[in-house]
């Protein structure tokens, strides 16, 4: 026993002084070296080596690794294996938020569909003392888990009440934008300055009480499960008078089925 302990003893002063462990290697070339046939010699024969080198990285199937874990393989599908029970066909490696690593469907599964009502719903506008303040929730929404989104949409609305009659002299447009609230303009986080999207006319410029029609795309980041809702905001021009109404068409058929859509796809942003 003391024999035993003298040289493993010996073993560690010996590992100490020379600050490099090589395992079926007289040459190891990191502080930690496993040649697993015992072939290497040089840069040749490499493939079965497993090498730790004094900046921690770890090289195996090389012996100059330039990454934290650097894996070289002439095997296609041999370098990197992970079973975990949500491996499957077709299927991606992906992380959370905290880098933990996972297989799932690719994301274009994940696309999401919004709530859009059956009906046309009319609402009053907010406040009818500011310009600013023209607008009223449209009833179409969105419910999205954590993530980057870009949100797509196409709507139809009108203003109702005492619409103005149609004239070129009046400047008049209509805006889409999202909120977390609806009943009050309480803005989500978006990735891009631009925050509400203008939709054109849907008829000429001098058609009494004009519609609006139009789609796009607005990004916004999801830290929490959030309901968004879609708002239209309608300027000032459309009426003359105080009773003023925003009317959402929402799933209002036509020749070809609902004009109106609203859906979400997750993407990553740089």
């Amino acid at each position: 026993m003391k024999k035993s302990i003298s040289i493993l003893f010996m073993f560690l002063a010996i590992t100490a002084l020379k600050a490099q462990v090589g395992i079926n290697t007289e040459n190891p070339q990191g502080i930690f070296h496993i040649d697993g046939q015992r072939d290497t010699n040089g840069n040749t024969n490499i493939s079965d080596d497993v090498v730790v080198d004094t900046l921690g990285r770890v090289g195996v199937g090389t012996n100059n690794p330039q990454a934290k874990v650097d894996i070289r393989t002439a095997t296609q599908g041999g370098g990197f294996r992970l079973q975990d029970g949500s491996q499957g066909n077709g299927k991606i490696l992906t992380t959370d938020g905290n880098g933990y690593g996972t297989w799932k469907v690719p994301g274009v599964a994940y696309a999401k569909l919004g709530n859009i009502p059956p009906t046309t719903i009319i609402s009053p506008v907010q406040d009818i003392t500011s310009d600013n303040l023209h607008i009223a929730y449209s009833g179409m929404n969105i419910t999205l888990t954590p993530g980057d989104y870009q949100l797509n949409f196409t709507a139809w609305v009108g203003a109702g009440g005492d619409a103005v009659q149609g004239s070129i002299a009046i400047n008049r447009f209509a805006s889409i934008f999202f909120s977390t609230s609806d009943t009050t303009n309480t803005p989500p986080t978006y990735l891009s300055p631009i925050r509400s999207i203008i939709i054109p006319k849907l008829y000429s410029e001098g058609a009494p009480t004009p519609d609006y029609y139009g789609s796009g795309a607005i990004p916004v980041r999801i830290t929490t499960t959030t309901t968004l809702y879609l708002w239209v905001y309608v300027s000032s021009g459309n009426w003359n008078g105080n009773n003023r109404q925003i009317i959402s068409y929402n799933q209002e058929a036509g020749l070809y089925g609902p004009y109106t859509q609203l859906y979400a796809i997750p993407f990553y942003v740089e």
